[in-house]
């Protein structure tokens, strides 16, 4: 196992990677409200070409249709896996 200080070194820059990616995922989503607001269908730069095109997505509602099972169906029907799930909090 490694030792406490490369823990922590793994989990600071872990932290670090997870504050990039959100501030990353914020301004692509600024960009896209841009790019959405112009108008275009197509836009092109030296090096890429982005087409904009509206789709519709079919989704499932799932709180319909449980609300229509039994308990007994849904829990015969749920899978279940194992998995790893890492919170990240700021200490105050």
């Amino acid at each position: 196992m490694k030792n406490d200080k490369t823990l922590e070194t793994v989990a600071n820059e872990y932290v670090e990677i997870s504050a990039q990616i959100k501030a990353l995922t914020d301004k692509k989503n600024q960009c896209r409200a841009v790019l959405e607001s112009a108008g275009c269908d197509k836009i092109s730069t030296p090096t890429h070409t982005l087409t904009l095109t509206s789709v519709e997505s079919k989704r499932l509602d799932m709180k319909a249709v449980r609300a229509k099972l039994t308990r007994q169906f849904i829990q015969a029907h749920t899978l279940i896996t194992d998995s790893l799930r890492i919170t990240v909090k700021e200490k105050k």
